[in-house]
């Protein structure tokens, strides 16, 4: 959180939670996604498809693929 995002009241407080909650769920998603990618690339690699060495230097290049969020 950033200092300018402190909130001033109770109310603020909640919204600012609310929108926490948003983002951390948009985060979760994106990983998700990241996640089916990746298991789709090793398996068009796994079938020898011609774009598998482009797209499994992708998917170790990527941060997320062993985090857990």
């Amino acid at each position: 959180m950033m200092t300018e995002d402190r909130a001033k009241d109770e109310m603020g407080a909640g919204n600012m939670l609310k929108k926490h909650g948003n983002l951390e769920k948009t985060v979760e998603d994106y990983a998700e996604t990241v996640r089916q990618l990746g298991e789709r690339s090793r398996q068009l690699a796994d079938e020898g498809h011609p774009d598998r060495y482009r797209n499994l230097q992708f998917l170790y290049s990527c941060p997320l693929k062993e985090k857990q969020y």
